[in-house]
C-alpha cells in the first residue's frame, strides 16, 4: 500500500495524519500483508472447516403477549414529557 492510498483512506475517514504517521501506517500495512502471505502458505488440506466459532445456537422463544406490560404502556405514555399519538417525542439527536 503506497502513501497515496493511505492519504486517500485518511481523507475518506476524515482523519488527519502527519507524514510520520503515514509512514508508520505504511510500514504496519506492509507487515500485515506479509503476515497474510505467510498464513496463505500454511497447508490446511487435512483440517476440517469451521463454520462457527462456538457451538452456541440461536435460541428462540414463543412470542407471548404479556397483559401486565400492555397496561404499563398506557401508564408510561401518560407520564411521558412529550408524546405524539402513541409515541414518545424526543428532541433531535443531531
Amino acid at each position: 500500500m503506497d502513501k497515496k492510498e493511505i492519504i486517500n483512506l485518511s481523507e475518506l475517514a476524515r482523519i488527519e495524519l502527519s507524514s510520520q504517521e503515514i509512514e508508520k501506517i505504511q510500514l504496519d500495512f506492509e507487515k500485515l500483508l506479509e503476515y497474510a502471505k505467510q498464513l496463505q502458505q500454511i497447508d490446511t488440506t487435512n483440517i476440517e472447516s469451521v463454520l462457527r466459532g462456538s457451538k452456541a445456537r440461536n435460541v428462540f422463544r414463543e412470542d407471548i403477549v404479556n397483559e401486565k406490560k400492555l397496561n404499563q404502556r398506557e401508564i408510561l405514555i401518560k407520564s411521558a414529557f412529550d408524546i405524539e399519538g402513541d409515541y414518545f417525542k424526543t428532541p433531535p439527536v443531531f
